[in-house]
């Protein structure tokens, strides 16, 4: 099938890498804002044409928007003139809920929401990579999709190796924001808390890994913290709930507890 990739930053950029390597694709198409960015993707062949070179040309079965979640309405209105009704559409936003309410009605049938449970610190058409998703969990919420929008999805995902997981977009919203985006959150105040210590470079392989994605794309997590914000504050509150939890069984000595949390196990009385 002909794919058409909107955006070739990292998540775009190694979908397009994976499938030309997979040849589930007969030919990949991509279209992003940075010209530099095209240039760069059609000289190390990522795709194989610009988008608007093929919009009056071959049919487009499958739409893969890897926008940020601002961009999503912006996108439908400029490409959503050229999407016929036997295609399919997919994205890879990172918050589900409230994007469904930027995708047009008569494009719902064939929308299959979809968030790949993957990435790297680096950002960016040079950080891909073909096999970001492999083994990897990838989110459909194939809300009001039709059978035949959810099986061309469901292919496409298999053919990047990654591992397809369904569910309404109310769970994918609060499974990612205890899953992932308060991660985020957390390494990102654990970076701010460093910044009053007298040396903040001693810290270990422990440190690296907790703070790991800070910093990350500050635009792009602000977003997706902002429009997730509910179910990111009740992620963090849960936790402060659980911080206090600890403080109050280390402030009575209560070592065996301080032990079951270590272990994995949940509190005891």
């Amino acid at each position: 099938m002909n794919i058409a990739i909107i955006g070739l930053g990292l998540i775009g950029g190694s979908i397009a890498r994976g499938l030309a390597e997979s040849g589930f694709a007969a030919c990949i198409y991509g279209e992003d804002t940075d010209e530099l960015i095209l240039d760069l993707a059609l000289e190390r062949r990522v795709i194989q044409g610009r988008l608007n070179a093929a919009l009056h040309g071959p049919e487009i079965h499958l739409w893969i928007f890897a926008v940020p979640p601002q961009a999503l309405r912006g996108t439908f209105e400029l490409f959503g003139p050229y999407i016929n009704a036997e295609s399919v559409i997919t994205d890879t936003l990172s918050v589900k809920k409230t994007v469904y309410d930027e995708v047009p009605e008569q494009f719902r049938a064939r929308f299959v929401g979809g968030h790949p449970m993957a990435g790297r610190r680096e950002i960016g058409l040079p950080a891909s990579r073909p096999d970001l998703f492999v083994g990897m969990p990838w989110i459909l919420c194939p809300d009001g999709a039709d059978e035949d929008a959810r099986r061309r999805v469901t292919q496409f995902v298999h053919a990047l190796d990654a591992l397809p997981v369904e569910m309404s977009p109310q769970a994918h919203d609060a499974h990612v924001a205890l899953l992932s985006h308060l991660p985020h959150a957390i390494a990102n105040l654990l970076v701010g808390l460093s910044q009053s210590l007298p040396h903040p470079e001693v810290a270990g392989p422990s440190w690296r890994d907790a703070t790991r994605v800070a910093g990350s794309h500050p635009e792009l997590w602000q977003q997706i913290l902002c429009l997730n914000k509910q179910e990111v504050i009740s992620s963090l509150r849960t936790l402060q709930g659980e911080i206090d939890h600890l403080v109050d069984r280390l402030e009575n000595g209560e070592s065996e507890h301080v032990k079951n949390l270590i272990e994995g196990r949940p509190w005891k009385p």
